[in-house]
C-alpha cells in the first residue's frame, strides 16, 4: 500500500536514514523508535507528502504520493501532527467535522447522514461527547489530544501516521487507542504507522518495529524479534528483559 524506493533523508549535512526500501502493508501496525533527533518525525512527514525528500520516492499503491491531489492523498492518508496548537476558538463539533471535507464536493460542502454519524460515533468512542459544544481552547493538552485523534478517525483513510500519539493521554486512553489503531488494521485493512517512546508498548501492540539510528542505518524487525542488543544499540543505554507471562519487558538497566 505505502512503500518507499531508495529513500533518503539528511538533515543538517546528517544522514537519517539512506536508500531506504520498505513496505507498509494493508493490515500491518508499525511503530517507529529511536533516540531524540533520529529523524522520526521527518520520516513521518515524508510519508505523508508533507516534506520532499533529498532522494527516492513515497509511493502510495503505484503512485508517487506527490502526483496524487490534495484531495486523493487525504483521502488516503491521515497525519497526526506532533504539535498542533490551536489558534481559533472552534467547538470540538466543528472541528472534527472538517476532516470530512476531502468526500465533500465543492457544490455542497455540507454533512450528509454518513459524515455526521461517523462523527457522533468517533466522539463517543473517545469519550468527547459532553466537549461537543465546547471551544478546542478551553480544554486541557490531554482532551485537546484527544480530538486531534478524533480529526484523524473522522478522516477515515486507508493509511494512519501518528506521531507520538499516547502524548498528554492517561493509561487507561492510551492503551484504548493502542487497541482501536491494531483493531482498525486488522478487521478494516488500514496500516497504522505510529511514532511511539515506549519500546514495550511498541512490541505490544505493533505487529512490526522501524528502529532509526543516529548513523542513518534504518532496521525493520517483527516485534517478537526484538533483543537487548537492538534496543541498546538503538537508545545506547543497557537494557534487560524480564520475562512475565509469555512475555519479555523491556527495562533500562
Amino acid at each position: 500500500m505505502i512503500s518507499t524506493k531508495q529513500l533518503t533523508l539528511m538533515a543538517d549535512g546528517r544522514y537519517l536514514c539512506r536508500e531506504l526500501d520498505i513496505h507498509f502493508q494493508t493490515g500491518e501496525v508499525w511503530a517507529i523508535l529511536g533516540k531524540n533527533g533520529v529523524g522520526k518525525t521527518t520520516l513521518l512527514h515524508n510519508l505523508a507528502g508533507l516534506k520532499k525528500p533529498t532522494a527516492g520516492q513515497v509511493w502510495i499503491d503505484n503512485f508517487p504520493i506527490d502526483k496524487l491531489n490534495a484531495k486523493i492523498r487525504a483521502q488516503n492518508v491521515a497525519i497526526l501532527l506532533q504539535e498542533n496548537k490551536y489558534q481559533f476558538p472552534f467547538t470540538v463539533e466543528e472541528l472534527v467535522s472538517q476532516a470530512r471535507f476531502p468526500y465533500q464536493h465543492l457544490w455542497n460542502t455540507g454533512l450528509n447522514v454518513k459524515d455526521k454519524n461517523i462523527i457522533q460515533q468517533i466522539l463517543t468512542d473517545l469519550e468527547l461527547t459532553r466537549f461537543t459544544h465546547r471551544s478546542v481552547t478551553e480544554l486541557s493538552g490531554g482532551e485537546q489530544q484527544r480530538v486531534r485523534i478524533a480529526c484523524l478517525f473522522a478522516q477515515t483513510p486507508r493509511i494512519f501516521l501518528l506521531d507520538e500519539p499516547t502524548t498528554y493521554l492517561d493509561y487507561k486512553i492510551q492503551l484504548k487507542l493502542l487497541k482501536t489503531l491494531h483493531q482498525l488494521a486488522k478487521d478494516e485493512n488500514k496500516t497504522v504507522i505510529q511514532i511511539l517512546h515506549d519500546p514495550n508498548l511498541a512490541i505490544k501492540h505493533c505487529d512490526k518495529l522501524l528502529l532509526m539510528f543516529e548513523d542513518g542505518k534504518v532496521l525493520a524487525t517483527s516485534s517478537d524479534q526484538v533483543s537487548a542488543k537492538m534496543l541498546e544499540e538503538l537508545y545506547q543505554i543497557p537494557f534487560i528483559g524480564i520475562e512475565n507471562d509469555d512475555r519479555t519487558f523491556w527495562l533500562p538497566n
